[in-house]
């Protein structure tokens, strides 16, 4: 649905607002740091395919991951 809410609209700019993390779905541990390239990459991609100018505001639960250090 958000695809296609995107194909239709047609943004100058896509704001992504909020927590992209939440609840058990990542691993903290500093052994699975491949979790965080793997997460985000994917993540990266699917946005960057759109080829619109886009940003990312973290949100709470975001914050709590450790992902920034």
């Amino acid at each position: 649905m958000i695809k296609e809410i995107i194909r239709k609209e047609s943004p100058d700019f896509m704001a992504i607002t909020g927590d992209l993390i939440s609840g058990q779905m990542y691993d903290q541990s500093e052994e699975n740091a491949a979790f965080w390239v793997r997460y985000f990459k994917q993540f990266f991609g699917v946005m960057n395919a759109y080829n619109i100018p886009w940003g990312f505001v973290p949100g709470y639960h975001d914050y709590e991951t450790r992902w920034n250090e």
